[in-house]
C-alpha cells in the first residue's frame, strides 16, 4: 500500500474540513474513495499515468506522476522504494 506525505494529508484534511461546513457528506465519502483508489492504483504498474495534469504542463516535474481519479487530480512518487502519494487537488 502506498503512503500518503505529510503535504497530501493536510490537503485531505482541509477538502474534509471544508466539505464538513458545507454540510457535503457525500463529497466527503467521494474523496475517501478516490483515495482509496488512489492507494491502490500507485502501487499498479499498470496504471495508466500523466507526467501533468490535463493541460498544465508547467506543473511537470521529474519523477511525479498524475493521475485522475473522480474529480480529484493525485500526485505520486517513488521514495526509498515505496510509492508515495504527495498532493491532492
Amino acid at each position: 500500500m502506498a503512503k500518503i506525505a505529510e503535504t497530501a494529508r493536510r490537503q485531505i484534511n482541509d477538502l474534509k474540513n471544508d466539505f464538513r461546513q458545507k454540510q457535503r457528506p457525500e463529497a466527503i465519502w467521494n474523496l475517501r474513495q478516490a483515495i482509496i483508489a488512489a492507494e491502490a492504483a500507485v502501487d499498479d504498474p499498470n496504471t495508466r499515468y500523466r507526467t501533468y495534469p490535463a493541460t498544465y504542463t508547467s506543473l511537470s516535474r521529474p519523477g511525479v506522476r498524475w493521475i485522475n481519479l473522480r474529480v480529484y487530480w493525485i500526485t505520486y512518487k517513488r521514495s526509498k522504494g515505496e510509492m508515495v502519494i504527495t498532493n491532492v487537488f
